[in-house]
């Protein structure tokens, strides 16, 4: 069962939401989406602290976690569409123009085998009561290092300007404070 949750929450995150961030990051409005993973993770993070408090098992703490995935795709999709209204998912794709589209996919792919095969190993050859002890740390590690990385990919776009404006000066001084 465990396993099943964890797969559905890679395919929430990596499968279906992935589309909408990519919108819109080319929309350079990034910040929408890392402000939902934000909110899931604070949220996520709570409910994870107040179940092991409350002494839940490990699999509705891990069920839990998941639901934190799917408000982040309502999330999304609540503000593709007040942000796209036009936007219509059923029009006939220009494959010419998307002839690239597995590629963000090729490039998910290495973070989805880095973040699920420490749990398969940790499985095959500790056994299921380690990993699940495994999937509860590493769920708060990655909602902390989420929360982390918002802001890293929030001032991606900010710092894409500056280079484009050829401002170097400005783009050290100001990269250093970030850093």
């Amino acid at each position: 069962l465990l396993v099943v949750i964890l797969g559905l929450s890679a395919f929430i995150e990596y499968i279906i939401t992935v589309k909408y961030r990519l919108l819109l990051q080319a929309d350079q409005k990034l910040y929408i989406a890392a402000r939902i993973n934000a909110e899931g993770s604070i949220l996520n993070a709570l409910a994870i602290i107040v179940l092991i408090k409350l002494g839940a098992t490990i699999v509705l703490v891990q069920l839990i976690a998941s639901g934190m995935y799917l408000y982040r795709l309502l999330g999304l999709v609540y503000w593709i569409k007040k942000i796209y209204p036009q936007l219509d998912k059923y029009a006939e794709p220009d494959f010419n123009a998307i002839s690239n589209r597995w590629h963000a996919f090729q490039y998910q792919l290495p973070d989805i085998i880095i973040s699920y095969t420490p749990i398969i190993i940790i499985a095959a050859f500790c056994g299921y009561a380690n990993a699940s002890i495994y999937a509860v740390y590493n769920t708060i590690f990655a909602a902390l290092s989420m929360i982390v990385g918002t802001f890293s990919v929030a001032l991606a776009p900010t710092f894409g300007n500056i280079m484009a404006q050829e401002n170097k000066q400005f783009l050290e001084q100001n990269f250093r404070m970030y850093d």
